[in-house]
């Protein structure tokens, strides 16, 4: 498998890019794009079940998603997200959400829907995911 590494400041960019376009819309693509990427990280965590989230968390590291990241039964918590920018009113680390909602449906076997509740982008202290109910 072969990577491509682009810097966080212009992932950004392509983000304000696609907003320009497609406005508020481009948040589901981003999403979906998550949903693309959290698949093949989920999977590839599944073969170490028994360390599931560790092994997620070290890929989303190792790709540069985060720089840290702990998990628990009922969300995450992230640290250094790749996808937060500054000044932003709302999170907006939608692809990482994407990227959460497939981690959690492969660990939970069952669809879910994640929300970011807290979000390094406004200010806030880290970014925090929950797995809604």
């Amino acid at each position: 498998m072969r990577f491509v590494k682009i810097s966080q400041e212009e992932f950004q960019n392509i983000g304000r890019l696609y907003e320009s376009v497609m406005s508020f819309a481009s948040y589901g693509l981003f999403l979906r794009e998550g949903h693309v990427f959290g698949e093949d990280i989920a999977d590839m965590a599944m073969k170490e079940a028994d360390s599931y989230f560790e092994s997620v968390a070290e890929i989303l590291k190792a790709r540069g998603w985060v720089e840290d990241v702990a998990f628990s039964e009922n969300g995450a918590i992230v640290h250094g997200s790749v996808e937060a920018g500054t000044g932003w009113t709302e999170p907006g680390c939608h692809r990482l959400r994407g990227i959460m909602e497939k981690v959690y449906e492969k660990y939970l076997n069952r669809k879910v829907s994640i929300t970011e509740v807290s979000c390094e982008g406004k200010g806030d202290k880290q970014c925090e995911f929950r797995v809604n109910d």
